[in-house]
């Protein structure tokens, strides 16, 4: 990235992405009926507003600002020689940054490694092509989708599968070379799921890591006051929890 019309183009495009997600969210509430469900959707989407917001503003930074920006660096935050050898990893990130550092993280862990990328945030069509406009060979990448929307191309499961997802990421390893697997974000979850069926989940698929079935298991978390509870609990059944 190197001309101030390639970011404004990024950010439009980021732009509605959360106004997606933010319509989206505002379908479930009419759809649910549960009040716990209903206030974890609510907060949820007001996220959504708050990032629709964010990324107003830096268009409008962005529009008046006559400079050539210069690209920041790719170098990751994190050491992948201790992500990698700790097996199971929390990852938690602020809902502004993020996506970037795990894009960073992403380029890092290649080309040494074949990644399986679980897509609850953001569309995969978003992901894949934000990785393709920071160079990153898509060739080593599967991606998943259970955000909810519609993604011709890719593997899609509904978010309410669980099941469907464990059986579906393990057929997809075994047709790869011991892969990481990335989830973004764990705390997508609670909308569709109870806290004891998300350990139990997470504990599962932790397992299959151990066993030797992927390399390591990234699960991210965003930064929510609300989910503290849920996000310690997760941190006692991964070998390693730590912020990006």
């Amino acid at each position: 990235m190197n001309s101030k019309n390639e970011l404004l183009k990024k950010l439009e495009v980021q732009y509605k992405v959360e106004e997606l997600s933010n319509n989206n969210y505002s379908l479930y509430l009419q759809k649910f009926s549960d009040k716990k469900i209903l206030d974890a959707i609510a907060q949820i989407r007001d996220q959504e507003i708050t990032h629709m917001k964010v990324v107003k503003e830096a268009i409008e930074l962005v529009k008046g600002y006559n400079k050539v920006i210069k690209e920041i660096s790719k170098k990751p935050r994190l050491d992948m020689n201790k992500i990698l050898s700790a097996g199971t990893i929390l990852l938690e990130g602020h809902v502004d940054s993020y996506f970037n550092h795990l894009t960073d993280i992403i380029g890092a862990l290649l080309p040494k490694n074949e990644i399986i990328y679980i897509a609850y945030e953001k569309t995969p069509t978003y992901i894949q092509n934000t990785l393709r406009d920071k160079k990153i060979d898509m060739t080593k990448i599967k991606l998943i989708n259970c955000s909810s929307t519609e993604a011709k191309g890719f593997i899609s499961i509904q978010p309410e599968d669980l099941t469907q997802l464990s059986i579906t990421l393990t057929e997809t390893a075994k047709r790869m070379k011991t892969p990481v697997v990335i989830v973004d974000a764990i705390t997508g979850f609670p909308i569709f799921h109870p806290q004891e069926k998300i350990m139990r989940f997470v504990s599962a698929i932790n397992g299959k890591a151990h066993a030797g079935q992927f390399k390591a298991m990234i699960w991210i978390s965003i930064e929510n006051d609300g989910q503290k509870q849920l996000i310690d609990s997760l941190a006692a059944i991964c070998d390693l929890h730590t912020q990006f």
